[in-house]
Order: structure tokens, then sequence, then C-alpha cells
């Protein structure tokens, strides 16, 4: 398996020592620290780069701007103009398509960037430099994917008859799919660049509960504790061999397909019900006995007074939720295929205790402070 080059530009130059933590957490990337140079000049860099086959990546801080090393001429842009001109030049085709990652400190992020929707697009998945060395392994892994994703994507895109190709969905599992996906850029097949696919794939199926689900929902819906289940493991490849995701962005975030898991728990419980339509202890149950299973535990609610029909999760607890038990979350821009997401009646009336930033649907609203006034639930 062949490493990547990942060139990081920062204009201060103690981040050599978070690269370095990078580096030494995977053997799929190595990043390169470059201080940089003024517009036109760091263009022509980057352009030799790419004709030399050295760049696989870029990653930039947002400001580039601000301090000026010994010997070096200051930059006079921010991180939005460069990777503007780059997205350019590769829908040009003067350069090759490559991912561009943002890395900042999160008081900077949220003074300026997170408010910048426009900019936001322009780079693939933004890490905080906060996050190390804690994340260190996990952040590497998820580059090495992205980096991998792009030139997966390049190739699939030259053949694919459906999206579901593009996204390593079989033939026969193609039902999985909610046909909407990836539909504005069937009906203009290869008229999008590379970037494109990548930012839709990564933003609207991967990263956001649907077709797709992530472990914690996929350990709620099975209704079992994995941390206190020896035999969790072996049911993972139990599903592996049919349910788990192996398209695009897939080596840096675990994924399964929930139709297929549906259908496989009808393989496994034929003519029994549906796995959403029993309390989690009896979705157990079922799992011991057809897989031979014996060390699952049973995942608990989180007070006496809450349900265990779980679907989903608790976004600020990280817990399994019955909906019912739960208020939905305000959605900018959420896709018919997105599931909603929920917190719990626990984090919804205790917004300070556990710092809730998230915003209710304005449906709920209403009803939470029924539920404040009246000390009931509904």
């Amino acid at each position: 398996m062949s490493k990547f080059n990942v060139i990081c530009l920062d204009d201060e130059e103690t981040v050599s020592s978070l690269i370095k933590r990078l580096n030494n957490s995977t053997n799929r990337i190595h990043i390169d620290y470059k201080y940089p140079k003024p517009f036109p000049k760091q263009i022509e860099e980057i352009i030799t780069w790419d004709r030399a086959h050295l760049l696989d990546g870029l990653v930039l801080d947002l400001r580039l701007d601000q301090t000026v090393a010994q010997g070096q001429e200051q930059a006079d842009y921010r991180a939005g103009s460069l990777a503007q001109e780059i997205r350019t030049l590769a829908t040009e085709g003067k350069l090759s398509a490559f991912p561009i990652f943002l890395w900042s400190i999160d008081k900077r992020l949220s003074k300026s960037f997170n408010k910048d929707m426009s900019s936001q697009e322009l780079f693939d998945f933004t890490l905080l430099k906060e996050d190390f060395p804690e994340k260190a392994s996990e952040r590497a892994m998820q580059l090495a994917a992205i980096v991998q994703a792009y030139k997966d994507i390049g190739i699939s895109i030259k053949k694919m008859k459906c999206f579901g190709d593009l996204l390593g969905l079989r033939e026969q599992d193609s039902g999985a799919l909610d046909p909407r996906v990836g539909e504005s850029f069937l009906r203009q097949p290869r008229s999008f660049p590379i970037h494109s696919y990548a930012k839709y794939v990564l933003d609207q199926v991967v990263l956001i509960s649907g077709p797709l689900i992530d472990e914690l929902t996929l350990c709620a819906r099975l209704g079992i504790d994995q941390e206190k289940s020896d035999d969790f493991h072996k049911l993972l490849e139990k599903l592996d061999a049919g349910c788990s995701y192996k398209g695009p962005f897939g080596d840096g975030w675990k994924r399964w397909w929930w139709p297929l898991v549906e259908r496989w728990w009808e393989r496994i419980q034929p003519n029994g019900k549906a796995m959403t339509s029993l309390a989690a202890p009896d979705r157990v149950d079922v799992l011991k006995a057809r897989l031979k299973l014996k060390r699952l535990s049973v995942a608990e609610a989180i007070g006496a007074e809450y349900g265990q029909f779980f679907s989903t999760v608790c976004q600020v607890l990280k817990v399994p939720l019955d909906p019912m038990d739960g208020f939905v979350v305000a959605a900018t821009g959420r896709l018919p295929w997105h599931d909603k997401e929920y917190i719990s009646r626990e984090a919804a009336l205790n917004r300070a205790k556990y710092n809730v930033h998230l915003e209710l649907d304005p449906f709920e609203k209403n009803r939470l402070e029924s539920l404040k006034k009246h000390k009931v639930i509904k």
C-alpha cells in the first residue's frame, strides 16, 4: 500500500510538533511542513509539486498572513483564497484533483470560518489543533481515507452506471440506496469535478445518518451495550460480510448500510418482528439465540422513565434513545434521506449542565416548554 504525500502550509513553525504526531500515527501518509509564500509564488510551487507527483493532499492553516518567519516573505492571503484558486485550476485541468484540509484553533473557526458557508465548501475536512495529541491516530487515518477516496472516485466516475457504483454498492443491493442520492450528478455525468463528488459523498452520505449508520447508531438499533458485550466483534464479523460500507471514505469512517442490516435481521429471524418493533432486551435475545453469541449485553436506557425501543442516539449524551423520549434537533439543509437527529429530555432540560448548543426544531420548542411547566412526559 503506497504512502500519500501531504503538504502543510502554516505560518507558525511550531505546528511541526503536531505534524510529527500525525506522521507517527500512520504509515499511510507523510505530511511535510512548508512556510507559505506570496500568492503567485505559492500557486506556482503547488503546480510544481503536483507535476512532480509530490502532492496528494494539502493542509492549510486558516490564517496564513499573521506571522513572518525570519528570512521569509509574508503571505498576503488566507486559506480560502488559496483553496478557491486551487479548485479553479483543478476544474480547468491545470492541477490534479486532491483534497484540501483546513486546520486551525477552534476560536478562529468560530469567529469567521463557521459563518462563511461558501468557504466551507472549498475544504474537504476541518482539523482542530486542540484535538492533538489525543486524536492524532484517528485524524491521520481520516486524512489518508480522504486522499484515497479522491483516487477511487476519480476512477469510479469514468465507468459508473448509477450512484451506487460510486459508493461500492453491489448491484443486488442497489435497493439499499435512496434513488434521490446523487441524482444531480447522474443527470450530467462526468460534468462535475472530483472534489464536488467527494464533498457530496462525505458530507451528505457518510457523515450523516441515513442509508449509512455509524457504530453508535448500529449498537442502539441492535439494542446492545458495546462496551459490556464481549461478543461484539463476533457480531460485527457476521454483519461485515454484506452490510458494511466499502465505498469512498470507508477506511476513515466505519459505516453500515441500514437497509442491508434490516435484510440481514429478516434472514436470521424469518417470519419474526422487525428489529425496531422490539424492545432492546428482546432484540438481544434474538441475537443470542440465532447467532449463538451469549456474551451480548442489553443497552440501558438513560433512566427508569425512558423506553428501550431504541432507534437513534442522543446527540449530546451519545447514548441509545427511543425517539419518543427525545426532541428533534433543528437541521438546516436536511435532505430526504437523512435521519432526524434527537437530543434526550435529560439534555434538553439541562442545557447548562451538558453545555448544549444544539437548537431544537421550532415545532419541538413548545413541547419542551410545556414539559418544563407541567413536569409531565408527553
